[in-house]
């Protein structure tokens, strides 16, 4: 939920585009925390969805919404999560989808809800250093300068 708000409110400031992939019908926001964000971000993004207008999330919405996201997007970005989240999903399809996956490097290594990190790091995921030092090649990975080669 927390992950998700940051998103749109990052969008919001900083004038960017967001595609929000719902689990849930555009009536029936889910979670209901991010109602207030959508109509600023329709204004410069949009939001999709393979639910009816009023229905509800379910397990199986939720993985559907997974697999757009994973597939819409350049890579994901992995806070935490333990081996039975719905973040497991999130990364099974963007692996299988060949994207890059990020990870935030955990205080505690041993904590259950490293586990989605620990899997990342064992498949080669890129690093995000808790001080942030790393960023910039973070962003050079997701927006690869253009080789402008003369000739």
């Amino acid at each position: 939920k927390g992950i998700d708000s940051e998103a749109f409110k990052s969008q919001i400031k900083n004038k960017g585009r967001y595609i929000g992939v719902l689990g849930s019908g555009m009536e029936n926001i889910y979670p209901p925390e991010n109602k207030p964000y959508v109509d600023e971000i329709i204004e410069n993004g949009a939001f999709i969805s393979q639910r009816l207008v009023n229905e509800r999330a379910d397990q199986q919405s939720l993985r559907n919404r997974n697999r757009i996201s994973a597939e819409l997007s350049i890579g994901s970005i992995f806070i935490e999560g333990t081996y039975k989240s719905g973040t497991l999903w999130q990364y099974k399809y963007s692996k299988a989808a060949n994207r890059l996956n990020f990870y935030l490097e955990p205080k505690n290594w041993d904590h259950e809800n490293s586990y989605i990190c620990k899997m990342i790091k064992e498949d080669g995921g890129i690093q995000i250093n808790n001080d942030l030092s790393n960023v910039e090649e973070i962003i050079d990975l997701c927006h690869p300068k253009a080789d402008l080669k003369e000739g």
